[in-house]
């Protein structure tokens, strides 16, 4: 009997565990969305402060070091997408040609979002991306 129950419990406790595991992961996916989503959120209002002031969006490259610069000051370090292939995955950014519309993104849960915007301001997506714009979707 007391083997019976020693397996019965092993049992019960793995049973515990698998459940608690899948909610762990769980909360961890929630919490990198919501990272995304603030992070995009400020990026949002450090673009559209560069706009105010420039009329035009950044370059492509390196547009989280202008923005830092900005005044007032927006973002004070390097925001990277949770969702990134590396930890130093910067977040995607695409302007419009004429640089007036901007689209930034993170790559999403399935880690396979693309954004692109137009001179209307229309944002075209592919995959399942996390993004905030100047423009619409």
């Amino acid at each position: 009997m007391t083997l019976i129950a020693a397996l019965i419990v092993i049992a019960i406790i793995a049973i515990l565990y698998s459940i608690a595991a899948a909610q762990v992961t769980s909360m961890q996916m929630d919490a990198k969305i919501a990272r995304a989503k603030g992070d995009l959120k400020t990026l949002k209002y450090a673009l559209d402060s560069h706009l105010k002031g420039n009329r035009y969006c950044p370059r492509n490259c390196d547009y989280q070091r202008i923005l830092s610069y900005e005044k007032p000051t927006v973002i004070f370090c390097d925001l990277y997408d949770p969702f990134g292939k590396s930890v130093n995955s910067m977040y995607p950014y695409e302007t419009s040609a004429n640089r007036e519309n901007y689209v930034v993104y993170s790559v999403g849960l399935q880690m396979n979002g693309k954004a692109i915007i137009g001179n209307d301001g229309r944002v075209l997506i592919k995959g399942s991306p996390i993004f905030e714009t100047n423009g619409y979707d």
